[in-house]
């Protein structure tokens, strides 16, 4: 009975051992996921890489989900930066980064797309000033010695 008992607790123990030490560990996912970032810019052909620095600041993980907070710094020009947030999902391959959502989704994982200027006749918004067109000046009021501005 006693070794009946001791049996089923070390095969208890070595299989939890076996499980614990068999699955991918955080540290292993933080380094795919900035590998995938890295991977993801880089097939960019609107971004050159060898002039920014990639840091990726802090990743979530849900379950075979991620988000990570990444910063871009120009190399010549530390000021010159920009943060963006990118949603990774775990394939059979490693991490990969979710294109954008909708048709309003930026290049860069998220940003929306600047919205089109309202017609000529739209209404705007309480206290707007007027925009040129009928009935309206064609000019913004500018500064004093400012030169005129044609449209």
């Amino acid at each position: 009975m006693i070794l009946k008992k001791l049996t089923l607790a070390f095969l208890c123990l070595a299989l939890t051992g076996w499980l614990g030490c068999s699955g991918t560990s955080e540290a292993d996912d933080t380094a795919a996921v900035r590998q995938a970032v890295e991977r993801y810019l880089s097939s960019r052909t609107d971004l050159n890489l060898s002039q920014m620095r990639v840091v990726v600041e802090n990743i979530n993980f849900e379950g075979d989900r991620a988000n990570a907070a990444v910063t871009i710094v120009a190399r010549n020009d530390p000021q010159a930066k920009m943060e963006m947030s990118y949603r990774l999902r775990k394939t059979a391959d490693g991490w990969e980064v979710e294109p954008p959502q909708g048709s309003e989704a930026g290049a860069h994982g998220g940003a929306a797309a600047p919205k089109a200027a309202p017609e000529s006749g739209a209404e705007m918004p309480p206290g707007h000033p007027q925009v040129g067109g009928e009935g309206g000046s064609s000019a913004p009021d500018l500064p004093p010695g400012h030169p005129p501005v044609k449209n």
